[in-house]
């Protein structure tokens, strides 16, 4: 897999990004759309936080050394969906301040989900590869954070909506991890809505 967030997440745990036996002969793409909300991002090394502020640790060596999570990373699912032959897709969902059930983090067992909608909040694209028929994994593809990868999963595209205001709503385009450039006529929105954040991302893959 050639992206930073999978190998940051799966190589601090020390677990391999899954592969499957290729299947299904349509052009139809698997996808899910994951949050990277940094609760803490006056934490950050950097603004705006990067993959580096996800796990602070020493992992050169045979056992990994967990320093912390002083940004108070939760990795989330938002949502997920099926892409059709012409590679265009809007990835619409709310999520709940105080939600933190589909969350998780590598080595923080206190899982923080979203403390309020001020957060610093990244938006990422993983895909799945072709979709699988119903019963045979397209269940996972859409629902599971590296689901029935078909045959990799890969991490393709991303946004980043830095901390603003309660009320505040934000719009940038999606960007590619390969490189960082933008996705022609892509726009990810981010509306802070007191309770919690909706947000909406149009995009393409091909």
């Amino acid at each position: 897999m050639n992206n930073k967030f999978c190998k940051v997440v799966v190589l601090a745990a020390f677990i391999a990004c899954p592969a499957m036996v290729l299947a299904g002969g349509n052009n139809q793409v698997a996808a899910t759309n994951w949050l990277v909300i940094f609760n803490n991002w006056e934490a950050c090394d950097s603004s705006p936080c990067t993959e580096a502020d996800i796990v602070q640790g020493d992992f050169s060596g045979p056992v990994p050394e967990f320093t912390g999570n002083k940004a108070e990373v939760a990795i989330c699912y938002l949502t997920g969906q099926v892409i059709q032959a012409n590679g265009r897709a809007t990835f619409a969902a709310s999520f709940a301040a105080g939600q933190n059930y589909d969350c998780f983090h590598p080595f923080d067992g206190g899982v923080h989900g979203l403390k309020d909608d001020t957060a610093e909040v990244h938006i990422v694209l993983q895909e799945h590869g072709p979709a699988l028929d119903s019963g045979a994994g397209l269940e996972e593809q859409v629902a599971y954070f590296l689901g029935a990868c078909n045959p990799d999963c890969e991490d393709t595209q991303f946004a980043i909506h830095v901390s603003e205001e309660t009320g505040e709503s934000s719009t940038v385009p999606m960007q590619r991890f390969s490189d960082g450039s933008v996705v022609r006529r892509s726009a990810s929105t981010l509306i802070r809505q007191g309770g919690g954040i909706r947000v909406i991302s149009k995009t393409r893959i091909k």
